[in-house]
């Protein structure tokens, strides 16, 4: 299967991920861990807001915004990333708080930065 490639070339899912982390690290966050992966399922970025331990799903999609990215992401999905985020901390032994935010990416038909979005503390929607 081939990846959803925009304009830059970049796999979509890739791109969205950079322009993410680029997007929290000028709101002050601190880059740890990039598709943290088990075969329950994956974490897109791993940051750090201050003292808190930021699990991040990004989720990006191109054209015209018939379907937003802030649709793809349901209680699965959350639950997921819950069962993901407490894995992590138990391997690296982290106590300390923690929460799953989500950043949308949308790309335009033209390949340009329409809009992204950041929702902190995603894990009440489940």
């Amino acid at each position: 299967m081939m990846a959803n490639r925009g304009k830059s070339g970049l796999p979509l899912g890739t791109r969205g991920e950079s322009l993410a982390r680029s997007f929290l690290e000028r709101k002050g966050f601190t880059f740890v861990e990039r598709n943290f992966e088990r075969s329950c399922g994956e974490i897109d970025l791993i940051m750090k807001d201050r003292d808190v331990l930021v699990f991040v799903e990004v989720r990006t999609r191109f054209g015209d915004g018939t379907t937003t990215p802030e649709d793809s992401i349901g209680k699965g999905k959350i639950n997921q990333l819950i069962e993901m985020a407490e894995l992590y901390q138990y391997l690296t032994h982290y106590y300390g708080p923690a929460r799953i935010d989500a950043v949308c990416v949308q790309i335009r038909d033209d390949g340009r930065l329409d809009r992204i979005d950041h929702y902190e503390n995603i894990s009440y929607l489940a």
